[in-house]
């Protein structure tokens, strides 16, 4: 009870619209981007190159790329970073919904009952069930 009430809470109070984890890990990929090339493909094709000469590819039209990271996540790694900023867009807009504000809240919206102490429950009268033979 305590705890979906502090969760809720901080999602409350948060100005962001992406939860603290969301934002650490673009914040530390859009470090990571500025040591990309990005090559302009065909269309909303793009290819990124780390500073190890690696290639990787990005289809920016519907959300994939070569390693699977962020079909995987939710959230943009840094290749997708990389073209996201070449492209002056912002990463967090590519962030899965579940990191969002809003569903951090709808996940401790709920309410978990109390239960009495042990000592104030009902006395009930049964018969001892047997496991089946």
């Amino acid at each position: 009870m305590v705890r979906f009430y502090e969760k809720w809470t901080e999602a409350d109070k948060l100005n962001d619209i992406i939860t603290p984890y969301a934002r650490e890990n673009l914040t530390m990929n859009e470090k990571e981007a500025r040591k990309r090339q990005v090559i302009h493909g065909r269309r909303r094709w793009y290819e990124t190159v780390d500073q190890g000469g690696v290639k990787f590819l990005v289809n920016a039209d519907d959300a994939t790329y070569d390693c699977g990271m962020w079909q995987m996540t939710g959230l943009p790694c840094k290749h997708v970073v990389a073209m996201l900023m070449y492209n002056r867009e912002h990463a967090h807009h590519r962030v899965h919904w579940y990191y969002s504000k809003q569903a951090w809240k709808m996940a401790y919206d709920g309410n978990i009952n109390p239960i009495p102490d042990e000592s104030r429950w009902p006395e009930f009268e049964s018969q001892t069930i047997e496991p089946p033979v």
